[in-house]
């Protein structure tokens, strides 16, 4: 059984997703990736996908993975933002934690705290474009016969007023057909 409902069994991610990735504690979270570090300062919210931080498809998705996997370990484990065990009882307490660390239930709630999936850039344009056009459509079909929407009072062009002096088009070119 996989530790996190994050886990992916095979290792290909999904172009093209989005996630926003939050750093709920007190503290800067830091990763690195390709050795390249990656620091998110405390309760701030970036954008995780394709293009940002690194390009590559699929990308996204493994670092949202990866990073949200990584904060939730360094929580459970009492690395961020705790004192350090003074009683043998916090001991426990804390050997207990790290022990339901492989328990997809209790990792769940910190992971939707700290990752949350967005609409690929894609959908959310082409949503846009769609609800323009209902809107669009819907104008449309409220006109009434017989009324002028455009306020334009040239609606028409005067065929008497045309230049009868214009020059004519120049031919369009025409292609020879392949001979066998």
């Amino acid at each position: 059984m996989p530790r996190s409902f994050l886990s992916k069994e095979d290792t290909i991610f999904t172009a093209g997703k989005r996630f926003s990735f939050t750093n709920i504690t007190n503290e800067d979270f830091e990763s690195k990736w390709g050795g390249v570090p990656i620091v998110v300062p405390p309760h701030k919210t970036i954008e995780i996908s394709d293009r940002v931080p690194f390009i590559g498809a699929g990308m996204g998705e493994n670092l949202a993975l990866k990073f949200t996997r990584e904060l939730v370990d360094k929580i459970l484990l009492g690395q961020v933002n705790e004192m350090p065990a003074t009683t043998p009882m916090e001991e426990k307490k804390r050997s207990n934690v790290a022990a339901g660390m492989r328990v997809p239930f209790q990792r769940q709630k910190l992971e939707d705290q700290i990752l949350k999936e967005l609409e690929p850039e894609d959908e959310a344009g082409l949503r846009y474009l769609g609800e323009a056009k209902i809107r669009e459509i819907e104008f449309d079909q409220s006109k009434k016969e017989g009324v002028d929407y455009d306020n334009n009072k040239d609606r028409f062009i005067d065929l008497d007023e045309i230049p009868k002096n214009s020059e004519p088009l120049p031919p369009v070119a025409r292609s020879k057909p392949k001979s066998k």
